[in-house]
């Protein structure tokens, strides 16, 4: 008889990854993404997986010719491997380039993987087609990891919303999804929810509303799409004023000068420097900003994006017991947090900062607990699907 001997798992994870270099983004990437994206790893981590995360993320890099593909160990049982990237000057060299990583990731997948392998992918439309194929040609078992319908949120080309339909398709009874209304909307029956990472701060936490002066926090991605940053903002006229805003996180390209100068005018309007844009902060000082706030902020723009996304940084906020006023996405009135939120009436500002008027800093509750158990549950599930 031979020994039998247990044998080290590693999975692949396929999704838009990278590390912040020198405080800076360096390819195209979510900062929420990311982060959801460590979490996930530490749980495969845990439950006797290794994982090889397979990032599409190239360089925006004017020029001719290639950056290098990347290999990082991130921490033990981690690793990302990086694409290269083809520089350019004009729309054709970044579609080209775009179609590059497709087929290198193709190639990779075909050169590293064997026949029934576990895939994790973090559902893109770009890259579908040949996913779609590689699993075909070596039986791949797809793990989808759904955030968002992307047609259903941002306006697509015909091309893209039939290649994210045929990529939907293989989200099974078993995927990972966002939250529940999403899996309502994609039919999934038994989905293993997971609305972002789990882990729970374990430190001490300062004790909120103590100071005479409030201090919000509104972090994440700034687009007029979503609107949150600039609902914020606004919200800050019918405060008093001895309350101030904080906000992190990157904004788009195409409305950054306009949300620089709302913030600008606010603060003109109120006579004070009522509104401070932080940027983008690493770890260390965007843990800071969370213990030193009173009150968190998720507003979100009526419509179908607030309907079934479920926004990570309530996650975050949540790990650090922070009163959290929201407005009602239909996912997030359908979570297991719902009681742990403060809900606006409406969708304006005026409505944003009643809500904020209404927290109540004497009532005593911990949303870590509830994050623990959630994240048991969420590791239950995933090893189950995995085995």
């Amino acid at each position: 008889m031979y020994e039998t001997i247990e044998m080290t798992k590693t999975i692949k994870y396929i999704g838009y990854y990278d590390i912040l270099r020198d405080g800076k983004q360096v390819r195209g990437y979510s900062l929420a993404g990311a982060k959801k994206m460590d979490y996930l790893c530490s749980v495969l981590n845990n439950i006797g997986y290794d994982v090889e995360i397979l990032s599409p993320a190239t360089k925006s890099v004017r020029g001719v010719g290639f950056s290098k593909s990347e290999r990082l160990i991130l921490k033990d049982g981690v690793s990302l491997t990086l694409p290269p990237s083809l520089k350019h000057y004009t729309p054709i060299g970044r579609k080209l380039k775009i179609w590059i990583v497709e087929l290198w990731i193709f190639i990779y997948l075909l050169c590293h993987c064997r026949t029934g392998d576990k895939i994790l992918i973090y559902h893109s439309i770009g890259h579908s087609l040949l996913i779609k194929l590689a699993k075909r040609l070596l039986n791949l078992d797809i793990i989808m990891e759904v955030e968002e319908v992307y047609s259903m949120v941002w306006k697509q080309s015909s091309f893209n919303t039939w290649k994210e339909r045929r990529l939907l398709k293989l989200a099974t009874d078993r995927s990972l999804v966002v939250s529940e209304t999403l899996a309502d909307i994609l039919n999934i029956k038994e989905p293993i929810v997971s609305y972002g990472n789990y882990n729970p701060y374990k430190g001490e936490i300062p004790q909120k509303g103590v100071s005479d002066t409030i201090k919000l926090l509104y972090s994440g991605s700034i687009d007029k799409a979503r609107f949150g940053g600039h609902l914020s903002v606004m919200a800050m006229r019918y405060l008093p004023g001895n309350y101030i805003l904080n906000i992190s996180g990157p904004v788009n390209v195409h409305d950054k000068e306009e949300f620089l100068r709302l913030i600008e005018d606010t603060n003109k309007e109120l006579g004070r420097n009522a509104i401070n844009y932080l940027g983008i902060l690493n770890d260390t000082d965007y843990n800071n900003i969370l213990l030193n706030s009173d009150i968190a902020l998720n507003p979100q723009k009526e419509g179908e994006f607030g309907n079934f996304v479920f926004p990570s940084k309530l996650l975050s906020y949540l790990a650090y017991n922070l009163p959290v006023v929201t407005t009602k996405g239909k996912s997030i009135i359908n979570s297991s947090l719902r009681e742990l939120l403060y809900f606006c009436d409406g969708y304006n500002p005026e409505d944003i900062a009643n809500a904020i008027l209404m927290v109540d800093f004497e009532k005593k509750t911990d949303s870590r607990e509830k994050l623990e158990e959630l994240s048991l549950i969420f590791r239950n599930k995933l090893k189950d699907r995995l085995s």
